[in-house]
């Protein structure tokens, strides 16, 4: 079977694909694979004293670092702008992000442009989803765009999520998200859906899931292919679109994987973006590493600097991650 090639899911050798890449490994992973997100959260400088533009500013020192002991190998970056403004007060138009750009560097060279690139430019995937569920939705399938990975019989995903609004317009209302792993069974082959929902109603209020949800109690692995996160607008609302861009969640997974967290931030930061999750659909920028992306060994780190294009001012905050996987071989 070729590695290169991806069959059509549903197809009579797409499971045998899939356990074939959670068991490992291969020229491009380790024995063991986990999915990683690497995420920063700064505010460009905005222009002034009529500048044209703003003042090249850099995201939080370390948050871009391989601090694990094993290789990572990067496959997109994500971008997309928070829902609260640098305030933390108002609002923001998620429109704004045309108005950054982004420049990295990667061993002392530019990836792959010195100039401050607007970010729309760096989408080079096009995750759009329906437009009933984009709006609320993000998704990984960690077949296409990472590797999937066993959750051994016993072990748990531990899930926080928090809620990243200002004000809730109701206390008393209540708005809805869910977290979806998906996946089959390594030996049987059928489906497993493994979800939790949770109401959240506090500003920046951070709740765990409840573990049973995540928890493997068979007695076979389960090969993890796709994560969903959704968030439903308040249940007495009268539109039930919600904004995925309110949502910032963490996962750890418990058992006989590496026991680490699989989004990693600024110590001052626990909870990845949601939206930044979304490298399958979504509503973020997201910009697929040529070939077979970026290897990353321990100790390496990427430098990133953002800038306010254009002379308007504004309050934006840039949410941007690094997402593959950690291979341990």
């Amino acid at each position: 079977m070729d590695h290169n090639v991806i069959p059509a899911k549903g197809s009579p050798d797409y499971t045998d694909y899939v356990i074939a890449l959670a068991k490992g490994p291969s020229l491009k992973e380790g024995v063991i694979n986990e999915p990683r997100m690497f995420f920063d959260v700064f505010a460009p400088i905005p222009p002034t004293g009529g500048a044209a533009q703003g003042i090249p500013t850099a995201g939080t020192p370390g948050a871009f670092v391989n601090g694990e002991q094993f290789p990572i190998r990067l496959t997109h970056l994500t971008a997309a702008t928070r829902y609260l403004q640098s305030d933390n007060v108002t609002s923001d138009d998620p429109r704004n992000i045309q108005r950054i750009g982004l420049n990295l560097v990667y061993h002392d060279q530019f990836y792959m442009n010195p100039q401050f690139l607007p970010l729309p430019v760096w989408g080079n995937k096009v995750v759009a989803a329906a437009d009933v569920v984009s709006f609320a939705t993000s998704a990984w399938s960690f077949v296409e765009n990472s590797r999937p990975f066993l959750l051994s019989a016993r072990d748990t995903l531990m899930v926080q999520v928090r809620l990243d609004v200002a004000a809730n317009p109701n206390p008393g209302s209540e708005i809805p998200v869910n977290v979806t792993f998906t996946g089959f069974g390594a030996l049987s082959k059928r489906p497993y859906i493994l979800n939790s929902q949770i109401l959240m109603n506090k500003a920046n209020f951070a709740m765990p899931m409840t573990s049973d949800d995540f928890r493997n109690d068979g007695v076979e692995p389960i090969v993890i292919t796709d994560m969903t996160v959704n968030v439903g607008a308040a249940l007495d609302a009268s539109d039930a679109t919600g904004d995925i861009s309110q949502v910032s969640i963490n996962v750890r997974h418990v058992g006989n994987g590496t026991n680490a967290t699989l989004f990693n931030g600024p110590a001052a930061l626990s909870w990845c973006p949601a939206q930044l999750l979304g490298l399958t659909t979504g509503r973020a920028v997201v910009h697929e590493f040529p070939g077979d992306g970026l290897i990353w060994e321990p100790n390496e780190g990427i430098t990133v600097f953002a800038e306010a294009l254009g002379s308007a001012t504004f309050a934006s905050v840039l949410c941007l991650g690094l997402g593959g996987y950690l291979m341990i071989p």
